[in-house]
């Protein structure tokens, strides 16, 4: 691939920087030359500032023409200097690009803000982690010709970077019991569940959705608030359909301590979603936290253990390899489990829902 050769003439930056009392916007000069675009890409960010550059750097070498997408990037309260690292090679983008400051409000937020201006007929939302493919961009505007019903959305398929260095944890999240991303679940590509409306590549048409009350910032953090917005659009008619070729990289490793404060906070997200639409999940009644919490020692003990004597054996048999792997696999489930049990039960007290 040619190095990249920027062309800043079709470059804006629209800066809005806010205060604690006031927003106050600053537009730089705009060039005349700058078409209405046929897709905005929306990208939430908080504290990633070297995996967004990463992200943003992928986004100039789409196959697609730089004229038919812009970008609308959302500093949600990083401290980590996103928005000036951003603002300080902006021009280097051969799309207009939009950034946008903003106090700690959480991603529902960021990406409101993001759509109420968005221009683009219709809008990828993405998120500051992942890679695009080459093709991405053209792979959603391919299905959106194809199906040009105002209600259809376009699930993109995530995975794993290749720089990656892939573990057993990795493949239980995304793969087994599908945490993470549960493609392979998909009985019908030409009519997802609303489960599905997974915000790191997914694209609609921007009037349908302004046409909704968008995401509920009621949700503090990343979690539930897609599906949440996705139950929504679904009762209004809204068809998600999923297109494998339309790929972006995950550039965020994983492991069972991180994944597992992840689930507490989505175990919290739950039970305000459940509040908000009672029957929404079949989740079962959590046990006591003290138990839960119990169990979770008892299990990440024999975890250890478990660990351990793999370490002492290099030559282990490949059919008692992958014993211990579903051995594994049932440890992750039941710690994982565990925190989102204990996230639900934290914020069921907190808010005093029942």
């Amino acid at each position: 691939m040619d190095k990249f050769q920027p062309r800043p003439s079709l470059a804006t930056v629209s800066r809005m920087d806010i205060s604690p009392g006031q927003f106050e916007l600053e537009i730089a000069e705009k060039d005349d030359q700058h078409s209405t675009p046929k897709i905005t890409v929306i990208i939430p960010t908080r504290n990633r500032k070297t995996t967004l550059r990463k992200a943003l750097l992928s986004y100039q070498f789409q196959i697609s023409d730089p004229a038919d997408y812009d970008m609308i990037i959302v500093d949600d309260g990083s401290v980590d200097g996103t928005s000036e690292d951003v603002a300080e090679w902006i021009d280097e983008f051969p799309f207009h690009v939009e950034l946008i400051t903003q106090p700690p409000g959480g991603p529902a937020r960021a990406r409101n803000r993001a759509i109420r201006q968005a221009k683009g007929e219709l809008v990828l939302i993405t998120g500051d982690d992942i890679i695009p493919h080459q093709r991405m961009i053209q792979a959603h505007l391919d299905a959106h010709r194809d199906n040009h019903e105002s209600h259809i959305a376009v699930l993109g398929f995530i995975d794993w970077h290749p720089d990656l260095q892939i573990t057993d944890f990795m493949d239980y999240i995304t793969k087994v019991d599908g945490h993470q991303f549960a493609y392979h679940h998909i009985t019908d590509p030409n009519d997802v569940n609303y489960g599905y409306f997974y915000t790191s590549n997914i694209s609609l048409k921007t009037s349908f959705l302004k046409q909704s009350d968008m995401f509920s910032e009621q949700f503090r953090f990343a979690a539930c608030e897609d599906i949440e917005l996705g139950y929504r659009l679904k009762q209004r008619g809204m068809r998600m359909i999923f297109v494998s070729e339309a790929i972006g990289y995950h550039l965020h490793p994983m492991d069972l301590e991180s994944f597992s404060h992840r689930q507490f906070r989505v175990g919290q997200m739950m039970a305000l979603l459940l509040h908000l639409h009672p029957g929404i999940l079949d989740v079962p009644p959590p046990p006591p936290p003290e138990d839960t919490l119990e169990k979770i020692s008892a299990v990440k003990c024999n975890l250890d253990e478990l660990e351990s004597a793999i370490a002492d054996r290099p030559n282990i048999p490949p059919n008692e390899l992958e014993q211990i792997r579903q051995l594994r696999f049932s440890m992750y489930r039941e710690i994982i489990y565990g925190y989102q049990a204990l996230g639900l039960c934290e914020e069921r007290r907190l808010q005093g829902f029942k």
